[in-house]
């Protein structure tokens, strides 16, 4: 047995080395949403993000911090998507 054959993703698919935060067609848009993972850590991390979004919020910042690699940006991307 594979890894290939034990995921539900798709393996075969361009991996892209830089994260493009400009605007794209809608369906690179439904490709890149169908292939984000969302872990258990990282939707803790965006219920508490929307939780202050939704919220009376004063504050205009919000700060990613995390290691070279970690998908910050790729995050970033996905809540821009919201």
């Amino acid at each position: 047995m594979k890894i290939k054959d034990i995921l539900s993703i798709q393996l075969d698919n361009d991996i892209k080395n830089v994260i493009d935060l400009n605007s794209q067609g809608e369906d690179a848009v439904k490709e890149e949403l169908d292939g984000f993972i969302l872990t258990e850590s990282l939707a803790k991390h965006l219920s508490d993000f929307l939780d202050k979004f939704t919220s009376d919020m004063k504050e205009t910042g919000v700060w990613l911090s995390g290691f070279y690699g970690s998908g910050k940006s790729y995050f970033a991307k996905m809540l821009g998507f919201l």
